[in-house]
């Protein structure tokens, strides 16, 4: 009897253990998640679309689309100094595709502390002293920091607004822009890196423009590193 007893202790033991191990299995009513699919990059669509149809070339800037592209990123901290007809430029400055650009403004009367403020929408610097890290090198050390720059009471300056997709810098969502110091010339065109600069700078991640100019008696280029604009002297250089 007792031994009766015992097998049936040990199949119902083994019963409730294949019960157990039934109930921790997959249930039917939660089916296993499947890897969700990659989705093609809408970003690099749109790159891809607008790249197929940068063929045509966009429309020439008028005065009035300069003045009004100006006031929407800008407000009326600056002013456009039209005094010359070669006031603005356009041109794909940082190589994204998108035409990007490049006027000379003047600080407006009593707005230096929103021009320089921290909070501002853009980006105060000097192409002469912006930081260019040396080519063929894989570690680069980054200089100390230095002050941030501020715009003085008259400064003629060129404002660079970087374009948003295929309408540019026409479009209302370009808003990214830079004040540059020390480097509003005269005779602005766009035209290609030249050899010279791509001797010195290295190559480009992509193909871009840069700002022609006759600064200070000198022609040179502002050009984009990646990180800021730069100034590139084109004049033959001294051999030693």
């Amino acid at each position: 009897m007792t031994k009766m007893l015992s097998r049936r202790s040990g199949v119902l033991s083994l019963i409730g253990i294949c019960i157990t191990l039934l109930s921790c299995g997959p249930s039917p009513e939660r089916a296993t998640e499947s890897p969700i699919p990659k989705q093609p990059n809408p970003a690099g669509t749109a790159r891809q679309a607008f790249t197929q149809k940068s063929g045509t070339p966009p429309p020439k800037p008028t005065a009035q689309e300069v003045q009004q592209a100006v006031a929407r990123v800008f407000g009326t901290t600056v002013n456009v100094d039209n005094q010359t007809p070669d006031f603005f430029v356009a041109g794909d400055f940082n190589g994204d595709d998108s035409v990007d650009l490049a006027v000379l403004v003047k600080p407006a009367h009593r707005r230096l502390s929103e021009i320089n403020s921290s909070l501002a929408n853009w980006i105060i610097q000097d192409p002469h002293r912006a930081f260019v890290p040396p080519k063929n090198q894989t570690v680069v050390i980054l200089p100390p920091r230095t002050e941030p720059e501020h715009v003085r009471s008259g400064q003629l300056l060129l404002a660079v607004i970087h374009g948003f997709g295929k309408e540019g810098w026409r479009d209302q969502r370009a808003r990214q822009a830079y004040l540059l110091s020390n480097a509003a010339g005269n005779a602005l065109a766009s035209a290609r890196p030249s050899q010279s600069l791509q001797r010195d700078f290295g190559v480009f991640s992509s193909q871009r423009d840069v700002i022609a100019e006759q600064l200070g008696g000198s022609h040179g280029v502002l050009y984009w590193t990646g990180a800021a604009y730069a100034w590139h002297p084109e004049s033959s250089r001294k051999r030693n």
